[in-house]
């Protein structure tokens, strides 16, 4: 028996949004995975080159502190592993 998935795109989507999902659904035994969206029009999931430079500013300030937090922990890893100490 075939188990159908269907995967709705919706407006500003990325690809992440759907990669994920997509590879679990895709694996099951005799699964159908398909995308779809409302018609056959093109579909523009948006991009930061057409985002409102509002809205760029705003996620950017929304993820300076995880961009640091991950910086600093990339750095501590890398300081880990070339045998340095940790600050």
């Amino acid at each position: 028996m075939t188990f159908h998935v269907a995967m709705l795109l919706f407006p500003r989507a990325t690809q992440l949004d759907f990669t994920g999902p997509y590879e679990v659904f895709a694996r099951m035994p005799d699964a159908r995975v398909s995308v779809v969206w409302k018609d056959r029009a093109p579909f523009d999931a948006g991009s930061p080159h057409t985002a409102p430079p509002a809205l760029v500013a705003s996620v950017r300030d929304e993820m300076a502190g995880f961009l640091a937090r991950r910086r600093a922990a990339t750095e501590a890893a890398a300081r880990n592993l070339s045998g340095e100490a940790s600050a």
